[in-house]
C-alpha cells in the first residue's frame, strides 16, 4: 500500500511539473522536441491554458530553439506577456490562437515563417510588425484580432485568404512595393481601415493581383504611394 501512495504522489508530481512548463512556471520547465535539424522546437502543452507570462529561450541544453510548433499555446486564454528569441525562425499553425489577453508581441527579425491562424482571435493584440524575411502570409492569420489598431508587413509579398479579416479596429496598414497577390476577404469587414501605405507607385498598386471581396467592408481608405494616392473608389491624384 505504501508503495502505491508513494507511486500516485510521484505521477501528480509528475503532472504539476508539466503544468508549470507550460504556464510559463520557468524556462526550464517548457517543453521542447528536437527538430531533424538538430535545433529544438517548443511545443508547450495543455496547461498552458493557464499561462499568464511565457519566456522563449535562445537555446535549450546548449542547442538553440527555432521554432514555436503547432497549435503550442493554443487558448491561452490568460496569457499576457511572451518574449521570443532572435534565434526563431518559424511559428506554427495555430500556435497562439485565441490568446484573448496578448496585448503586445514583438517578432525577432529573425523570423521567415508564420503559420495558419498564427494569431487568429488575439482580441487584446493593437498593433504588430511582420519582419523582413517573411514574404508570405498565411490563410487567417491575424483574423478576428479586433484590437488591432496597426499592421507594418515588412516584405511581405503575398496576403493570404482571410488574413485580417474582421479586424474591426484596423485603421492604417503599412504595405512594401514586394506585395504581388492580397487573398478574397483579406480585410473584410476591417470598419476602421482608412490608410493604406504602399511602398511602390500608384501603378505598382493597381498591378497587385487583388482577390475577390478583398476589401468588402472596409472603411472608406486611402492607399498612399510613392507618386500620389488613390481611394477606395479608384479616384486618382498623382503627384
Amino acid at each position: 500500500m505504501k508503495h502505491r501512495w508513494m507511486k500516485a504522489a510521484l505521477s501528480c508530481t509528475a503532472l504539476l511539473g508539466l503544468c508549470l512548463a507550460a504556464c510559463g512556471g520557468g524556462t526550464e520547465r517548457l517543453l521542447f522536441e528536437k527538430n531533424t535539424s538538430g535545433t529544438y522546437t517548443v511545443t508547450g502543452d495543455s496547461a498552458a491554458e493557464r499561462a499568464t507570462a511565457l519566456i522563449i529561450p535562445a537555446a535549450h541544453e546548449g542547442i538553440a530553439v527555432t521554432e514555436i510548433g503547432v497549435r503550442a499555446f493554443y487558448g491561452c486564454n490568460g496569457l499576457a506577456s511572451v518574449e521570443l528569441p532572435d534565434t526563431l525562425v518559424g511559428i506554427g499553425d495555430m500556435a497562439f490562437y485565441a490568446c484573448n489577453s496578448l496585448p503586445a508581441l514583438t517578432l525577432p527579425t529573425t523570423v521567415t515563417s508564420i503559420g495558419y491562424s498564427a494569431f487568429w482571435g488575439c482580441r487584446a493584440l493593437a498593433s504588430v510588425a511582420i519582419p523582413e524575411g517573411v514574404t508570405a502570409l498565411d490563410e487567417s492569420t491575424f483574423e478576428n484580432c479586433s484590437a488591432l489598431v496597426e499592421a507594418s508587413l515588412g516584405g511581405v509579398r503575398t496576403i493570404g485568404l482571410r488574413a485580417f479579416y474582421s479586424c474591426t479596429a484596423l485603421e492604417k496598414v503599412v504595405l512594401p512595393a514586394s506585395v504581388t497577390e492580397i487573398g478574397a476577404f483579406a480585410f473584410f469587414e476591417c470598419g476602421a481601415l482608412t490608410a493604406i501605405e504602399y511602398g511602390g507607385t500608384i501603378d505598382g498598386w493597381k498591378a497587385i493581383e487583388k482577390q475577390a471581396d478583398w476589401d468588402r467592408s472596409t472603411g472608406t481608405y486611402i492607399v498612399y504611394c510613392t507618386d500620389g494616392r488613390i481611394a477606395k473608389d479608384g479616384t486618382e491624384t498623382r503627384t
